[in-house]
């Protein structure tokens, strides 16, 4: 082959690519226009685990959860040593314990909502603290098993109530927490996003 052939080649082939690309992406652009929905499939190379804060409380999903869920407690949404500040979420207020520090009384604030718009109350925050317990989420026995009843609930989940540790009272707008023990950790705990 010749300098002068090979050019015209490579010229051709430069030409025949363009063309075709330009036909692609004519087929793109109208197979865009014409599909609507569907599905993406995604491929990763581990598990990407669950964003259901009673399952699954790693770290590394922290900060999804802390967006999209709330709980009697949060962290300051501040950077530094700020971060570790406790701070009311859906409680008015950041409880002091009583009983010797083995009681936290939580008052929930008004016009809570679920993002479907129905109204959230004392009895859904029972609901879910038991539900720790009922699905044998991983914090049930690490950072829960200080609550009055947890024991009964360890044993048998199906039939966990929680009864005289969790206790809701509607009317009052309050969540009462009671311990076996006092924990100074028990704020920070009910403040980690796995409500």
């Amino acid at each position: 082959m010749t300098l002068r052939t090979g050019r015209a080649a490579l010229v051709g082939a430069a030409l025949l690519s363009t063309t075709a690309l330009a036909a692609s992406a004519q087929s793109r652009e109208e197979l865009m226009q014409q599909h609507r929905g569907g599905t993406l499939r995604l491929v990763a190379s581990a598990a990407g685990g669950t964003i259901d804060p009673q399952i699954n409380y790693t770290a590394q999903y922290w900060q999804v959860m802390q967006l999209v869920y709330d709980g009697l407690l949060t962290f300051k949404k501040a950077a530094g040593e700020e971060g570790g500040v406790v701070v009311a979420d859906l409680a008015t207020e950041v409880p002091q314990p009583t009983n010797d520090g083995k009681t936290y009384v939580f008052h929930l604030r008004d016009g809570l909502k679920f993002s479907d718009g129905s109204d959230v109350g004392v009895d859904d925050v029972v609901a879910s603290f038991q539900r720790i317990f009922k699905i044998s989420g991983p914090t049930s026995g690490t950072f829960y098993n200080g609550i009055v009843g947890a024991d009964a609930c360890l044993s048998s989940p199906a039939d966990c109530t929680l009864e005289g540790g969790v206790v809701g009272d509607e009317a009052a707008r309050t969540v009462t927490i009671n311990l076996v023990a006092p924990d100074p950790e028990f704020l920070l705990k009910i403040s980690v996003p796995m409500r």
